[in-house]
């Protein structure tokens, strides 16, 4: 699949006779958008994003209070 251009989430949202390959192919998409979804980078972005939602919600414009 990969040789031939298909993406993952075709892969994974395709539908098999037999649902052991569905599952591989679901499980097989998940390990890889897995190690992305949760990365330091990724944690780090969402952090900083959630912290200015939060000071941004506050009147005084800081999350503490």
């Amino acid at each position: 699949a990969i040789n031939g251009g298909v993406k993952l989430s075709t892969v994974a949202g395709a539908i098999h006779a037999y649902p052991t390959l569905a599952e591989i192919s679901k499980k097989a998409a998940g390990s890889f958008y897995a190690e992305k979804l949760f990365s330091d980078r990724t944690k780090k972005i969402l952090r900083f994003l959630f912290d200015l939602k939060g000071r941004a919600c506050t009147p005084e414009g800081n999350a503490g209070g």
